[in-house]
């Protein structure tokens, strides 16, 4: 069995590299931090086109190049090495994810093309237990925690999932937000 990366893995990670080496060096990850959105809208586009990133795992029926996880860990790897400041992994690891895996296809069809062009910044987000975005007692108690909120929050064709749109959160002007259907626990895994 041989756990190599093959050799088209091996030259994306070479390209990556190279891009960042020339797009992304410390010197603009410094000033970019400091920035007030913590990313260079410039740079996000150029992932897009020419590179193609954020449609890296996305199938191609939803206007994706259809390759798998083995792939991601190369660019991530790299994304990584440099420190680039781009809401890459809450756009495809999280909420492109998500989508995927909620068995909505309207959804998918509606909100993954944006996503593999770039031009949508997307995150994930989860309720608390209670179902708020805090965890704070559904009958008005103390906030011990950090709302979230948003203009509107609108559910899609079917229970699987929901979004947000213009969130309080800095860049996403999509959040995703897991649901599954009624009477079955928010959180299976605790």
């Amino acid at each position: 069995m041989d756990f190599a990366f093959s050799e088209e893995q091996e030259e994306l990670r070479r390209t990556i590299r190279r891009f960042f080496a020339e797009h992304s060096p410390i010197s603009e990850v410094r000033r970019q931090i400091e920035t007030e959105d913590g990313y260079d809208p410039k740079l996000w586009a150029q992932l897009a086109d020419p590179l193609g990133l954020q449609a890296l795992t996305i199938p191609e029926e939803y206007g994706g190049q259809g390759f798998g996880s083995l792939e991601l860990t190369v660019v991530l790897e790299e994304m990584g090495k440099a420190l680039v400041c781009a809401p890459f992994f809450a756009t495809v690891v999280l909420a492109a994810n998500a989508l995927l895996a909620s068995g909505d296809g309207d959804a998918k069809a509606e909100l993954l093309p944006s996503i593999a062009s770039g031009e949508t910044i997307a995150t994930l987000a989860f309720t608390e237990d209670n179902g708020r975005w805090d965890d704070s007692p559904a009958d008005g108690g103390t906030s011990t925690g950090t709302r979230c909120t948003s203009s509107t929050v609108a559910p899609l064709r079917s229970y699987s999932s929901w979004r947000a749109r213009r969130t309080a959160c800095r860049f996403s002007p999509l959040t995703v937000l897991p649901r599954v259907s009624p009477g079955r626990r928010s959180r299976p895994w605790t």
